[in-house]
């Protein structure tokens, strides 16, 4: 035999215990749902830091010299936003200097193209002037 307050209770008991407990609890806890904020740095600076989807269409679409924010939607923002929007912008950054690179070659391959046709060009109309 149980001793005395430690045993099983009988399934009526087991309800009516339940019902007490949730009532004598002054708030219920209800689970998370998306998205979810935290204040603290560490999960704000991990969650910033993943990779934005889709950089290069992102990167297309900003004009050059355009303004991304104002100073008066920074001063708006939230510490936890202002984090995730200089993130962000590292990403941005990151990835248009990549695209500028590649940019910059294929139009330097361009221009060597270019210059190869043009020489070659200019040597068949000197040989074709010499025939004449």
């Amino acid at each position: 035999r149980a001793p005395r307050g430690r045993g099983m209770r009988r399934p009526g008991q087991a309800a009516d215990a339940a019902g007490e407990s949730v009532a004598a609890a002054p708030q219920q806890r209800l689970v998370a749902q998306a998205p979810y904020y935290s204040g603290d740095p560490a999960m704000i600076a991990k969650v910033a830091k993943a990779p934005l989807p889709n950089l290069d269409s992102l990167i297309t679409t900003l004009a050059p010299g355009a303004e991304l924010t104002t100073e008066g939607l920074l001063l708006q923002l939230a510490d936890e936003e202002l984090v995730m929007l200089a993130y962000a912008l590292e990403q941005i950054n990151e990835a248009a200097g990549k695209r500028l690179v590649r940019e910059l070659e294929a139009r330097d391959e361009l221009r060597s193209s270019c210059m190869h046709r043009r020489e070659y060009l200019s040597l068949l109309d000197g040989a074709l002037g010499q025939r004449a």
